[in-house]
């Protein structure tokens, strides 16, 4: 897949042609803001392949969590602690 950068202004000017892009010729573009990379406009399927991705390494990192023999009653009071601090640091 060809990848464009495009800045900020220069994109909202031509939105609808860039989904067009994106869809027909299976494009992608970088959107900056001040020259930095800041969003990211591309086929859908691709983010469901990344998401998808995503799923299967957290997969793997369960699985091997498990492998060294935590049991399910750590797990949940690890998980219980986690959320538990959690809520207290973004208070």
């Amino acid at each position: 897949m060809h990848v464009q950068n495009m800045n900020i202004v220069e994109a909202k000017k031509n939105f609808t042609k860039l989904v067009a892009g994106v869809l027909r010729e299976n494009r992608g573009f970088v959107i900056t803001k001040r020259g930095r990379p800041a969003a990211l406009l591309l086929p859908y399927r691709y983010y469901e392949g990344i998401q998808r991705f995503s799923a299967s390494q957290k997969i793997l990192a369960v699985r091997q969590h498990f492998a060294g023999g935590t049991t399910a009653e750590e797990a949940y009071r690890r998980s219980r602690e986690e959320l538990e601090n959690g809520a207290r640091n973004s208070n």
